[in-house]
């Protein structure tokens, strides 16, 4: 049997999927398959997988009409035969030891998941991000449920620097039979934060993971990547995207245990998307972002939160955004993101 099935969705990455390929067939893990799912590309990516595909049998091309990541993903899915399943995005690139030393640590105690630590990629600096968990080993549902679960879902507290893990597929390996024997899948019907569903739902299922404290994965931070530029319709994704969270949850009858975990993270999207609207890129009206705003300040979920909020050790600044919220300032509230946007894209802040 193949170790692991690497999975790569390809969208117009002409410039990048050369360098993500080079690191994959030169694993030291070698039995492995790699499935490259163009989805409908109209630059030289499908050509240049293509080329791959003829110098390494490991490597399967599949093209497809254009229909998004999630679409992809589950298309790679149909061919994977491997014991394990990993996730690469295709203008990223790993480490050479990656899936063997992945690959190891399952096999040590026969884990359902290894997760790891990442490297972020800008322009002029890389940085690392670690997971903030306190230990190596989780088996037994509780535990998982009650610190990475947790995580994925959003912090603790509305504190200043919450903890909290990016739910990216990326940085992980998974057992393809719990996948596959829980028929889960990405959801196509959403336009963000589909890779934080398919973690929640992997992470519920599974008994047994390992955390390994190495960075082995490159993720590349384009300027011109989604997550850096302005979405039109962002805050009903994070609605749209929160409502998904809560229904895995009550499916699992854990929305009442992670309740505090889930009103931190729509407050925190609530928030996530006033700045979205501030970006260089957005083409936001002064009277759609007042109206935003206003929508927000006047939410009750949100002031019933910001009520039960112990902010007494927070900044000056979180509870001043907090004060002026509760009390309904708008125009402040507007004022306060329009500055701070402007500090954020000159690095100031």
């Amino acid at each position: 049997m193949v170790s692991i099935s690497v999975i790569i969705p390809v969208y117009n990455m002409e410039q990048y999927i050369g360098k993500c390929l080079d690191s994959v067939i030169n694993q030291t893990l070698e039995n492995i398959e790699i499935i490259v799912v163009d989805d409908g590309s109209n630059d030289k990516s499908l050509e240049i997988c293509k080329q791959y595909e003829k110098k390494d049998k490991r490597i399967t091309v599949v093209s497809k009409k254009n229909k998004g990541v999630s679409s992809a993903r589950n298309e790679g899915l149909k061919f994977a035969t491997g014991e394990y399943i990993s996730f690469i995005d295709p203008d990223d690139w790993i480490e050479n030891d990656m899936l063997f030393n992945m690959y190891t640590n399952c096999k040590k105690d026969d884990y359902d998941i290894c997760m790891i630590n990442y490297i972020v990629e800008n322009i002029n600096k890389s940085f690392k991000v670690e997971l903030p968990l306190s230990k190596n080993i989780y088996n037994s549902r509780d535990d998982i449920i009650n610190d990475i679960l947790a995580l994925l879902i959003g912090p603790e507290s509305l504190d200043s620097n919450p903890d909290f893990i990016m739910g990216s597929v990326c940085r992980l390996i998974v057992k393809k039979d719990i996948v596959k024997s829980n028929n889960i899948l990405f959801y196509e019907n959403i336009k963000y934060g589909e890779d934080l569903l398919f973690c929640l739902e992997i992470f519920i299922k599974s008994r047994k993971v390992y955390i390994d404290d190495n960075a082995y994965y490159h993720y590349v931070r384009r300027d011109d990547s989604a997550v850096n530029c302005y979405r039109r319709n962002y805050y009903n994704e994070l609605m749209d995207l929160h409502y998904n969270i809560m229904e895995i949850l009550y499916a699992e009858g854990l929305d009442t245990r992670l309740k505090n975990r889930l009103d931190n993270s729509y407050y925190l999207y609530s928030l996530g998307s006033i700045l979205n609207e501030f970006k260089e890129n957005s083409i936001s009206t002064y009277n759609s972002r007042l109206q935003l705003i206003k929508k927000i300040c006047y939410d009750e979920n949100i002031i019933n939160i910001l009520n039960k909020t112990n902010y007494e050790d927070f900044t000056l600044r979180k509870k001043f955004i907090i004060f002026c919220i509760k009390n309904k300032l708008v125009l402040i509230v507007y004022y306060y993101y329009r500055i701070l946007s402007f500090l954020v894209s000159r690095g100031i802040i």
